[in-house]
C-alpha cells in the first residue's frame, strides 16, 4: 500500500470537524449521524452527496426485506415438503397399494436429501461470502486510518508516492479527502448499491468542483493501472463511468474553485 496513494481499496468516509474543511469539497452536506455511524462526530462535516446517502439506506432496507422474503419462502417450502407424507396418509383411500406408495416415498426422501445438500452448499457459499466481506471491510478500515493519519499530520505525506510535488499542503489535503469520497462511492458500486446511471449522476455533480477534477486527473491513471493488473472488470467499469462523467462536466464549463463555494470566502 505504500507504493501508491490511490490503491484500489474502498474506504468509508469518516471525518471530524477538525479534519474537514467545508470549503474544500464538492457535494457538501451537514450530516446528523445515527448510532451506527461510530466514526463521525456530532459536529462533523461529511462531503457526501445527500442522494447517495439516501439511496444507500434505502437499498440496505430493501436488501433486508428481500432476505426476509427468501427465508419465509424457504420455510414455507420445507414445511410443505415435510407435511406432504402426513397429508398422503390422511387422504389415502382404503385399499391403497402401500408397497407402491413406499417406493414413491423413497424417491421423495431422496429428493429431500438432495434439497438438504443444496441447502448446506448454499450456507457454505454464504459463509464464504460473509468472510470475504469481513476481510474487505478490514482492509478498508486499515486504509482509512492511514489516510486519516495523513490528513491529521501532513508530514506523513512523503511516506506515500510523490503525487503532490506541484501542490501546496492545503491542496494535497483536499485531494486526499476527495479520494475518501470517491473510494466510498466505489465501495457502494462494488456492493451493487449504485448502478452505472446513479454513479454517472454523482460524478457529473462531483466534477463541477475544481478540487474534484484535480483529484481525478491525478488519481485515475494509477487507479486504472491497479484494476488492470488485478483483472478487475468492475473496477475498470467504475473508471469508465467516472471518465464519462468527467468529460461531460468539463464540456459544460469551467470548474468551481474552492473560493467560490461560500459567499464569505469570495
Amino acid at each position: 500500500m505504500g507504493a501508491a496513494l490511490w490503491p484500489a481499496v474502498s474506504v468509508a468516509v469518516s471525518v471530524t470537524s477538525r479534519t474537514a474543511d467545508p470549503s474544500t469539497c464538492t457535494s457538501l452536506a451537514r450530516f446528523e449521524p445515527s448510532s451506527s455511524d461510530l466514526h463521525i462526530s456530532r459536529s462533523g462535516w461529511v462531503c457526501l452527496n445527500a442522494a447517495s446517502g439516501c439511496a444507500r439506506g434505502g437499498l440496505m432496507t430493501q436488501g433486508h426485506r428481500k432476505s426476509l422474503i427468501r427465508v419465509t419462502v424457504g420455510l414455507a417450502i420445507i414445511s410443505a415438503l415435510t407435511l406432504t407424507p402426513l397429508l398422503i396418509l390422511k387422504i389415502a383411500p382404503s385399499g391403497t397399494d402401500w408397497a407402491k406408495l413406499s417406493d414413491v416415498s423413497q424417491v421423495y426422501a431422496a429428493f429431500l436429501s438432495a434439497i438438504a445438500v443444496l441447502g448446506v452448499a448454499a450456507a457454505l457459499a454464504y459463509q464464504a461470502q460473509q468472510t470475504e466481506l469481513a476481510r474487505t471491510e478490514a482492509g478498508r478500515t486499515f486504509h482509512r486510518e492511514l489516510m486519516m493519519a495523513t490528513l491529521n499530520d501532513p508530514t506523513l505525506m512523503p511516506c506515500w508516492a510523490p503525487h503532490f510535488t506541484t501542490l501546496s499542503t492545503e491542496e494535497a489535503r483536499r485531494i486526499i479527502f476527495v479520494n475518501l469520497i470517491v473510494s466510498e462511492w466505489f465501495s457502494q458500486y462494488r456492493l451493487r448499491h449504485l448502478t452505472d446511471d446513479a454513479l454517472l449522476t454523482l460524478f457529473r455533480t462531483h466534477f463541477q468542483g475544481e478540487v474534484a477534477r484535480s483529484h481525478w486527473e491525478i488519481s485515475r491513471g494509477s487507479r486504472r493501472e491497479m484494476h488492470e493488473a488485478q483483472g478487475d472488470s468492475q473496477g475498470l467499469q467504475f473508471i469508465s463511468v467516472a471518465d464519462k462523467a468527467f468529460a461531460q462536466a468539463t464540456a459544460e464549463g469551467p470548474a468551481t474553485p474552492p473560493s467560490a463555494y461560500f459567499t464569505d470566502s469570495r
